[in-house]
């Protein structure tokens, strides 16, 4: 269902009606998360595919002395809800 969909400059990981985009932002370089986000979204509406925002979430992983803080990701003008853990 969802093998069409492509992103540059990302990971993804398709399952069925899941998928999971990655991308990581080295020292000094901005984040694409948005644009990301945005690409997924544009995808969904145009293969007529409705986006659950209750499961659209943002993990953030950082290894960095100082975490960087880094502007929300917005679908549809909701604020996806940044989590601890996957689960």
């Amino acid at each position: 269902m969802i093998n069409d969909l492509a992103v540059n400059n990302a990971l993804l990981w398709n399952y069925v009606d899941d998928t999971t985009a990655s991308e990581i932002v080295s020292k000094g370089d901005q984040s694409i998360a948005q644009a990301i986000a945005d690409t997924v979204a544009d995808w969904s509406l145009k293969n007529r595919v409705k986006l659950n925002n209750e499961k659209c979430k943002e993990l953030r992983i950082s290894f960095a002395r100082v975490e960087r803080d880094f502007p929300p990701v917005v679908i549809d003008g909701v604020n996806m809800k940044v989590v601890e853990s996957a689960t």
